[in-house]
């Protein structure tokens, strides 16, 4: 019984340890901020805010800019495959993406990890809305869309206009998903 409360308090305290300088590198390494509007540097809210613009790769190293998807209903959400409730998430987010698209409702998936580790997953439950990713200017681009705890899922969405309409940090179940996203459609 001793070795495998000691093999557990090990495992427990190493992931602890990582999941906490993956943060602090995180806040101490952070990449200044992404122009946004002198109104979001002063007030962390961001809801009334212009979206601002920003260009990632998607899993095949395709620059995509936000600006494509224009005119539509965007929800984005941040996450990654080692976040079991951003995981959780998803394939709500699938079930809606089929539902709502022809309505003009466009989820964005934007992957705090490197493309490769994110391609298997996307692959494996089928996502069915782009998946960008990276690193450093995924944390800008959050930040500049509220995120400034650096919190995951964290998802917002933009209304078709391009003003940020809501955030949420956190996980979002079936329930709040579908109300969030049905308050613009």
């Amino acid at each position: 019984m001793r070795p495998l409360i000691t093999i557990t308090a090990t495992v427990v305290i190493t992931f602890g340890a990582a999941l906490a300088g993956f943060f602090l590198r995180q806040y101490f390494h952070a990449p200044p901020e992404i122009e946004v509007p002198a109104t979001a540097a002063v007030d962390p809210q961001v809801t009334g805010l212009r979206r601002p613009d920003f260009t990632l790769p998607d899993l095949d190293g395709q620059a995509r800019q936000i600006a494509e998807w224009d005119g539509k209903l965007i929800v984005i959400n941040f996450w990654a495959t080692w976040c079991p409730p951003c995981r959780e998430e998803i394939p709500v987010f699938m079930a809606m993406q089929a539902e709502y698209a022809d309505r003009g409702l466009q989820f964005i998936g934007i992957a705090l990890q490197d493309a490769e580790e994110v391609r298997d997953y996307v692959a494996e439950t089928g996502i069915n809305y782009p998946v960008l990713a990276g690193y450093r200017e995924v944390v800008r681009i959050a930040r500049a869309l509220g995120n400034h705890m650096g919190a995951l899922p964290y998802t917002v969405i933009i209304n078709r206009n391009g003003t940020v309409e809501y955030t949420h940090t956190g996980p979002l179940d079936e329930a709040a998903a579908r109300s969030a996203v049905a308050r613009f459609l």
